[in-house]
């Protein structure tokens, strides 16, 4: 009676190395799992530094935009100044005359500002 041997190649163990390879596609697995776990290591660091700079740019964005809401204020109080000294009288010394029959439409809601809401992570 022979004794019966089992399919596996059989390596040598070297003093630098770890994996013995025991099945004939073991290596290449292995080497393709490290690969792939290398792509998803990168894909997962680089996902993340990508919403990190977009929480920054938008608490950027949301201060700019608070700045240039306080120039319009001021630019609009401005406005509201200047208006009010205008008159018929100084109207009639630049060589204006009044226009008749004139209609003005107003619509509250329809100028304003668009409400952001900060929900960064």
């Amino acid at each position: 009676m022979t004794n019966p041997t089992l399919p596996f190649r059989h390596r040598r163990i070297s003093k630098t190395s770890f994996f013995v390879t025991a099945l004939p596609r073991e290596e290449s697995a292995i080497r393709i799992l490290c690969g792939m776990l290398g792509i998803v290591v990168f894909a997962y660091i680089t996902l993340v530094s990508i919403s990190i700079v977009n929480v920054i740019a938008r608490k950027e964005a949301m201060d700019s935009a608070t700045a240039l809401r306080a120039v319009v204020g001021q630019l609009e109080r401005d406005y509201f100044a200047t208006s009010h000294g205008v008159t018929l009288q100084s109207g009639d010394s630049l060589g204006l005359s009044p226009v008749s029959d004139t209609e003005f439409v107003h619509r509250p809601g329809a100028v304003g500002t668009a409400g952001a809401t900060r929900n960064e992570l």
